[in-house]
């Protein structure tokens, strides 16, 4: 699915940390992982299903996940 497709599904928004946006899966909610919407745009599966670490790590784990 693109982001344009998934955006355009309206999904939840889980949490907003910094300029990074946090989706739940607009089809499969909790179901699947939670998926992060950087400031450049890119639409990442992240591969928690929970926000535990990112409210433990914060802003560093969102850019290690936008670096891959």
């Amino acid at each position: 699915m693109t982001k344009e497709q998934f955006l355009a599904k309206n999904p939840y928004v889980l949490e907003r940390i910094g300029d990074y946006i946090f989706y739940e899966h607009p089809d499969y909610g909790d179901e699947a992982p939670i998926y992060m919407l950087t400031p450049s745009g890119n639409l990442i599966n992240t591969m928690f299903y929970d926000m535990g670490d990112f409210y433990e790590f914060g802003l560093e784990l969102c850019h290690e996940l936008e670096r891959g």
